[in-house]
């Protein structure tokens, strides 16, 4: 049989409270709601209160206390000051201890009921201590619990009951149009995951949010990317070599002052590089800094690293966080096999993986490591410190600059590179990954081979990486047979044989419809002939003398014209013919 109670708490001494000791215990005095009152005062030893005086006075509300079907003490807060309906909120609790006994209820539904007024601010911090353990980002925790206060608070979500469908879709009727479709899965997905744990712990028994339509991501890219070709690739490495050294040679040029602005370089500034004034920046450079060799080696350095980032999420497919990830001692450079290894932390779907990384890059990152660790040495000589006989390991395989994202945009204005192409897509640091995998897929390498160097669970998205425009598909269709849509009679007349046909022995058999050939790939680079046939397919004639590929083998016979037959398809050099 359960009972309630109010149980004791404390509460900071009230304002103007006077100390006294009464048979041997400490009381607070203090005048409240017109009358003088008292109460035990108590100092705790641990907590945030230790050491601060608190008076001890009866809880305002009421708790029950039960058993359950296994003996266990439970201390429930009912939320109520009014005793009868304190025994209400007891009375239905024991209730469902009996309906447990009775195998009414399993203990699961049972527990679950008891989570169902709980407020949601405790479910979520039990769920952010999940995800921690899941050992996710902070990025990802912090993305994830706002949007779940924010759809809490705008939803009107207090407790697991008020979790329902309708109002999560009315509030996405309502979000602004400037939220784009991915934002907006983003939110259902981060409900859809809550609640998806909370059927895995018992503290709900179904996912409501579980069928609620996602919006088309592919119809709503508000930044659609495009990949680089090999020739934008090239000069935009070309550009960023330079562009550090040309910075130091730009001219000014003025502007027009803002009005109200006391700033004294409101009236100018430096010239944007352009491919069309670099060459003359970087001779005015030079001549600068011709007494700075320093400044013209530190120039030049910070433009190899910065093309060597690029390189690298080129040749790689790495994302930019990945990159900044990679140390020197999980690097191998030298080998039949050169690889880096990316530790699950740092990998976005946490599985880790080992980098392969090409010959020339290999070389092109030990050259890097070579000049980093000849400069700490130079360092330690100055200072008079030991001197390092290699980089520490821990040390980051490359230094990315910060502000990546704008410096890249500077440098395709170098490169003469536009940002947005006339369809929109635009292009950023994470573009040279999509441009990793469009020029394997231009390459023709396989999409399997594609999915497991990009390191993506679904060869669907690696499809949605690749940039169709570098692939040569006009060169793919040319590799088609040439399918002629006459049956021969013009060709015939051409060539003078028209009146011979029944004549002809076997082994000049007559061609009606489709003739294949002998299939050659066209090779890179290779185009269709004026004709808009393939030069590497040649025609399929009728006659004995042009066309070897298609002589008969067969037993000695007349052949005869019978009218056109459909065409026949099979195997190399075969013709639709008629024997007598």
């Amino acid at each position: 049989m359960g009972n309630i109670y109010r149980p004791t708490v404390t509460k900071p001494l009230p304002a103007g409270a006077e100390l006294f000791t009464r048979k041997g215990e400490r009381f607070a005095r203090w005048r409240g709601k017109g009358r003088t009152q008292t109460a035990p005062v108590t100092v705790p030893t641990r907590g945030k209160h230790a050491g601060h005086p608190r008076i001890v006075v009866e809880s305002s509300k009421f708790v029950a206390r039960y058993r359950d079907i296994e003996g266990g003490l439970h201390v429930v807060p009912t939320g109520c000051r009014d005793e009868t309906a304190a025994l209400g909120v007891l009375r239905e609790l024991e209730r469902k201890v009996e309906l447990v006994k009775g195998n009414v209820l399993t203990k699961t539904e049972s527990r679950t009921a008891e989570y169902a007024d709980t407020p949601l601010a405790t479910h979520l911090e039990a769920f952010e201590v999940y995800l921690k353990t899941k050992a996710s980002s902070k990025t990802h925790r912090d993305t994830v619990i706002g949007r779940l206060e924010r759809l809490v608070a705008e939803c009107d979500f207090q407790t697991l009951r008020d979790l329902e469908r309708t109002r999560l879709e009315t509030w996405l009727a309502k979000t602004p149009a400037t939220m784009s479709a991915r934002t907006r899965n983003g939110y259902i997905t981060a409900l859809t995951t809550f609640c998806n744990w909370a059927v895995s712990v018992g503290r709900l028994s179904s996912n409501p949010f579980s069928r609620t339509p996602r919006a088309n991501e592919r119809a709503d890219q508000r930044r659609p990317r495009r990949a680089l070709t090999t020739g934008e690739l090239v000069g935009l490495i070309g550009a960023t070599l330079r562009r550090p050294l040309a910075e130091h040679g730009r001219k000014p040029v003025t502007i027009e002052r803002q009005p109200g602005s006391h700033r004294k370089r409101s009236s100018w500034t430096y010239e944007t590089l352009t491919p069309a004034n670099i060459d003359a920046a970087e001779t005015a450079a030079m001549e600068r800094l011709k007494h700075r060799p320093g400044a013209v080696a530190e120039a030049k350095a910070e433009g190899q690293i910065r093309a060597l980032v690029y390189k690298t999420l080129a040749l790689t497919g790495l994302r930019l966080n990945e990159l900044r990830s990679l140390t020197v001692g999980g690097a191998t450079l030298t080998g039949p096999t050169p690889y880096a290894v990316l530790k699950a932390a740092d990998e976005k779907a946490r599985r880790g993986a080992e980098i392969i990384l090409r010959a020339d890059l290999a070389a092109d990152l030990a050259r890097h490591l070579e000049q980093r660790l000849l400069v700490l040495q130079n360092q330690a000589k100055r200072n008079g410190q030991p001197v390092p006989l290699a980089l520490p390991a821990d040390a980051p395989l490359l230094k990315v600059p910060d502000g990546l994202v704008k410096i890249m945009n500077r440098d395709l204005k170098v490169a003469g590179i536009a940002k947005r192409d006339s369809r929109g897509r635009g292009i950023d640091v994470h573009s040279l990954r999509h441009t990793f995998n469009s020029l394997l897929a231009a390459a023709g390498v396989p999409l399997t081979t594609r999915q497991i160097l990009m390191r993506h669970a679904r060869n669907t998205v690696t499809d949605d990486y690749t940039d169709v425009s570098l692939i040569d598909l006009r060169g793919a269709l040319s590799r088609l047979p040439l399918i002629p849509v006459d049956d021969g009679r013009e060709r015939l007349r051409a060539t003078g044989t028209h009146n011979a046909i029944s004549t002809e022995v076997i082994g000049a058999p007559v061609c009606d419809g489709v003739c294949f050939t002998d299939y050659k790939p066209v090779q890179n680079g290779a185009s269709a002939d004026a004709s808009g046939g393939n030069p590497s397919l040649p025609d399929c004639p009728v006659s004995a003398e042009s066309d070897k590929s298609c002589r008969s083998k067969t037993t000695a016979g007349t052949l005869h014209r019978a009218g056109v037959e459909p065409a026949t398809f099979g195997s190399v050099g075969r013709c639709s013919i008629q024997l007598s």
